[in-house]
């Protein structure tokens, strides 16, 4: 019988979305085949480490500590913060070893080049290691490039935001997708949410998305606002807030929006939510306007629960959503063709249709299990080679 593989992860988690959610969700799967431990550099996010005392995943924190620190940045800046950092940095490094030293593992799997710099100074070459990515990539940190060249395997959530490594030789045998997945049995059963405001509204949007600029509300502020004025009784309710330690700048430009566009009564900011899924089994339609995406849980959870999504055409989304088939696909900071699209979906008979035919997709193309499967066997393989 062969033995079962053990997997550590390790990641600097400042605050708890959707991508650590499908981290977690995928975790949970290969659970069924190997072992998996989790460490998290500082602890810093309560609701990340609940989620996983939550899931019975073991973990630990490797440098217990309130405020995470940021390897890199941009220009000559870059250079500085990381020579500001380099006691902790340091001290990082060591209590990684140790603990990795303990555990031993087969191979380590990091989603960041924070992450991959750390275990490079901790373990080397000694322990296989998986890069998974999660959006596209412009660019190599300088500080990461001997690391990137030692990676085992580069593994993504959908195949764009791998065709920045296809130039490099030393990466084209070791470029993997594997698309995120989703347990559809999980979201069947969701009770809609209660006391949501202005549930009576003819149409109600739902945008799930952490305030961030590259989230890009404002394009579907405008959207909203566009058919209000028309007459449609459209709702607006967005699910996320500002993650710590970031300025709330940008919250506060988006409310100066809603006032200025007069439609402060149809655009509500629900904060962080625990109830996204019966949130969105509530909307008629859901809508995520980013600048840039990799392969949303967001996108599959509402196509999990029937509902047509518009998205904007940018990173892995084209190979979620098949336009005007699954749903409605836009040019990123298009809000007229938004707006437009949004008064197709008035439409209960077509957002029935969209919403059908995308639930079936993902019961087929994208399931927790199939992303696991693929995640596995190439694990298996550069842990064998």
């Amino acid at each position: 019988m062969n033995k079962r593989k053990s997997i550590v992860f390790f990641e600097f988690v400042t605050h708890f979305g959707g991508s650590n959610k499908s981290t977690i969700a995928l975790i949970n799967e290969l659970r069924n085949n190997c072992d998996v431990t989790v460490l998290d550099a500082y602890g810093s996010c309560s609701e990340y480490l609940d989620e996983l005392t939550k899931n019975g995943i073991n973990h630990d924190v490797v440098l217990p500590k309130k405020d995470d620190i940021v390897i890199g940045g941009s220009s000559i800046g870059r250079a500085f913060k990381i020579l500001a950092a380099s006691g902790e940095i340091l001290r990082l490094i060591k209590a990684l070893r140790q603990k990795l030293k303990r555990l031993n593992p087969d191979a380590i799997w990091l989603n960041s080049e924070k992450g991959m710099f750390c275990a490079g100074r901790a373990v080397g070459d000694t322990v296989p290691t998986i890069q998974f990515i999660r959006t596209e990539i412009k660019s190599l940190k300088w500080y990461c490039i001997r690391d990137w060249k030692r990676v085992g395997m580069i593994a993504g959530n959908n195949s764009q935001c791998l065709k920045f490594f296809e130039k490099y030789s030393w990466a084209k045998d070791r470029l993997v997708v594997a698309y995120n997945g989703i347990d559809i049995d999980s979201v069947a059963n969701i009770v809609p949410a209660c006391d949501l405001p202005r549930a009576d509204a003819e149409l109600k949007v739902v945008m799930p998305a952490t305030l961030l600029p590259l989230k890009a509300h404002v394009v579907a502020i405008k959207a909203v606002a566009k058919l209000a004025e028309k007459g449609l009784d459209i709702i607006l309710w967005i699910c996320g807030d500002v993650p710590n330690n970031l300025s709330a700048d940008y919250k506060n430009q988006l409310i100066s929006l809603c006032n200025e566009l007069k439609i402060q009564d149809r655009i509500f900011f629900l904060g962080w939510r625990n109830d996204v899924l019966a949130i969105m089994k509530q909307a008629d339609v859901m809508m995520l306007t980013s600048n840039t995406e990799g392969l949303p849980r967001s996108i599959l959870e509402a196509m999990a629960l029937g509902k047509p999504v518009i998205a904007t055409r940018v990173g892995g989304i084209p190979e979620l959503i098949r336009n005007d088939i699954d749903g409605i696909l836009v040019e990123k900071g298009d809000f007229n063709a938004a707006a437009e699209s949004l008064l197709r979906l008035r439409s209960p008979s077509i957002r029935r249709k969209m919403g059908l035919i995308a639930q079936e997709r993902v019961k087929v193309e994208f399931t927790i299990k199939k992303q696991a499967d693929v995640f596995l066997m190439y694990i298996n393989k550069i842990i064998d080679h």
